[in-house]
């Protein structure tokens, strides 16, 4: 209900409540270890994929709760900032743009060429920009199709205007960022092709860690590793392979 216009519930990109399954698990697990070094006790973890989704619409669940009003699907959300908009550059290529200061606003004024709006005494302060977004917005949507998305990029990133390509999933192998130290991980599969994920987000000591054994076993190469670990000898790892082995005498 929350992602898609009114009358139109969508999806999301992504599988993220079944990835929030996993790291609410993982945050569980981790507190309930470091609760056992307190109280020597071990501690059932549970986590739900309704939990989880619940959790991500606290926010509008409380805000109705509090002033008795609910709120509008995102798409349609009441904005905060005076710009925070997808707009649609020279070319054609999408790039979104936010201003959400008043210092902002200036440098975003200053760079499209709209010394009309940073001086309009109708939109002095940031209130008064949010206020005006219905006639703002359009503005800055044209002056912003006059110029390139590179052009665009290389004027916003020293001043720190916060930007962005929309991009597809298929166009991030090729982002900069992307390509940093750990930022792609390569594994193998068992039939020897190998392919390219992301690696973990997040940094310890200043670098991503690079998780143990990316590349992907092929069924059962592991097998005599965790019966072994059990105890079990060779002739007993055989049978439960539903292989055969003479016992040696």
């Amino acid at each position: 209900y929350m992602t898609g216009p009114t009358g139109r519930p969508l999806r999301i990109g992504s599988s993220a409540n079944d990835i929030m399954g996993g790291l609410f698990g993982a945050f569980a697990v981790l507190g309930a270890l470091l609760q056992r070094n307190k109280d020597g006790k071990g501690h059932a973890v549970r986590v739900g994929l309704f939990e989880n989704c619940l959790l991500l619409v606290a926010q509008h669940m409380v805000q109705f709760d509090i002033e008795g009003r609910e709120a509008p699907p995102m798409p349609e959300r009441e904005f905060s900032w005076p710009v925070y908009d997808i707009f649609e550059s020279k070319g054609g290529r999408q790039i979104f743009i936010g201003a959400v200061t008043e210092g902002q606003w200036a440098l975003l004024c200053d760079i499209l060429g709209l010394e009309k709006l940073k001086s309009d005494p109708r939109l002095q302060t940031r209130m008064d920009q949010i206020n005006a977004r219905d006639w703002t917005v359009p503005i800055v949507a044209e002056a912003v199709k006059t110029r390139g998305f590179d052009d665009l990029a290389a004027a916003f990133e020293p001043v720190g205007i916060p930007f962005s390509p929309i991009n597809r999933p298929a166009e991030m192998y090729e982002d900069p960022h992307v390509n940093r130290p750990g930022g792609l991980l390569t594994s193998k599969l068992p039939e020897g092709e190998t392919y390219r994920a992301p690696g973990f987000p997040f940094e310890v000591d200043g670098a991503s860690p690079v998780p143990y054994g990316t590349d992907i076993p092929d069924i059962g190469d592991d097998t005599s590793d965790v019966l072994a670990a059990l105890g079990l000898d060779d002739v007993a790892i055989a049978a439960a392979s539903g292989k055969k082995k003479e016992k040696v005498a």
